[in-house]
């Protein structure tokens, strides 16, 4: 468990660490406020490609053969960034590291299903994503402080991944794969578990948390607070660092809250609570009382991942487990990268308000979809 905690911790950084830092890189770079948001879409975009190929490599060749490699991958060309001479070729590192980036966040997920069972898997859960919330509640601090020094300063910690990626070889056991299916049967078996209408379902929730978590709070909401407040990035990650040490708190809880009420109305109600929390966001008059809002949208997020989370490898059986949580990964980062897309375009179609409320219509519709979907599941224990 303590390596999943690492890993997703460090992993976990590839956005929050940025976050506070892309008003001073945009600045650096001379780049359009609708354009920023590439620098996570870059980030995010590549996990399309290496996730289903680290899921099934994971599932025939083992777990370890395929996570040093990652980590080295996301450590190594994240820290690079440090010395990118223009925009064109920052994208492209980070374009490599997210290629890492992507395959271990689910990867993390698919070493808890094999390793919890049932009330220890929901925990495992919370514990997963406690403390990655933590590690982007301090980790933007920090990213904040050294964007003060210089825009390219909050890449070297990275770094961190290279002895992360020495411990993992040493931990890990490289073991026995009994899959002696070929590539065309597994894809066929996976497939098949994904037609399930439930499964379908649930794969829509990753890109749509996504989406809002990387295209409004860790894009547009620091250049938002920069724009509107006028303060440092290292204002800006404090602000930012909330919402995620909230998350980390709520989190810890999730697997018991669970014992009193289903996963899916503990989902639903916090995407409530999350879009009523985005629309008032352009009406906070202090960059201090921006906090409150800040820390709910942290809550929120705390309980729906997990919750979610839980939902979806209950419903996976365990011989293709690493393909449905590779899909779920590859869902994950197309709303990744097309967040701060969307998000652009709605900035230069109608300014912050339009992205805030925007992003509040598009939760309202997700949660009337998933109650329909959900209607024979939710009720409380």
């Amino acid at each position: 468990m303590q390596l999943i905690i690492i890993v997703t911790m460090v992993t976990m950084m590839g956005g929050s660490v940025i976050s506070p830092a892309l008003p001073v890189i945009q600045q650096a770079f001379i780049i359009e406020t609708s354009k920023i948001g590439l620098l996570m879409t870059a980030f995010s975009l590549p996990g399309i490609i290496s996730i289903p190929i680290a899921g099934i490599m994971t599932d025939r060749f083992g777990r370890q053969k395929v996570i040093v490699p990652m980590l080295l991958l996301y450590s190594i060309a994240g820290s690079l960034c440090f010395f990118a001479p223009n925009f064109e070729v920052l994208l492209l590192l980070r374009f490599l590291s997210g290629l890492g980036a992507g395959a271990l966040a689910t990867l993390s997920l698919i070493l808890i299903g094999d390793l919890f069972n049932d009330k220890e898997q929901k925990e495992a859960l919370g514990y997963r994503t406690s403390f990655g919330y933590f590690s982007n509640g301090i980790l933007p601090i920090f990213g904040g402080f050294l964007a003060v020094i210089s825009w390219n300063y909050p890449f070297l910690l990275f770094l961190l991944g290279i002895p992360i990626s020495l411990m993992a070889m040493a931990v890990l056991v490289n073991e026995k794969i009994d899959n002696q299916s070929t590539i065309k049967e597994y894809l066929i078996e996976v497939g098949r578990g994904l037609s399930n209408v439930r499964t379908a379902s649930l794969l829509t929730i990753a890109p749509t948390l996504m989406m809002i978590n990387q295209g409004i709070l860790a894009t547009f909401l620091p250049i938002y607070i920069g724009s509107k407040f006028g303060v440092s990035a290292a204002i800006i990650g404090l602000i930012i660092s909330t919402r995620v040490i909230a998350g980390s708190l709520i989190a810890f809880f999730v697997g018991k809250l669970t014992e009193i009420v289903k996963e899916e109305w503990l989902l639903i109600s916090s995407m409530i609570v999350l879009a009523i929390t985005i629309i008032f966001i352009p009406f906070v008059t202090s960059v201090w009382f921006m906090i409150g809002p800040v820390m709910v949208m942290g809550f929120a997020l705390g309980v729906s991942f997990p919750a979610f989370q839980s939902l979806l490898i209950s419903e996976a059986p365990k011989e293709l487990r690493a393909g449905v949580m590779s899909a779920n990964g590859v869902t994950n980062r197309m709303g990744q990268a097309a967040g701060p897309i969307i998000a652009g375009a709605l900035y230069a179609t109608g300014g912050f308000k339009a992205v805030f409320f925007g992003a509040s219509l598009f939760l309202l519709a997700m949660i009337i979809f998933l109650t329909i979907n959900f209607r024979n599941h939710i009720s409380t224990r």
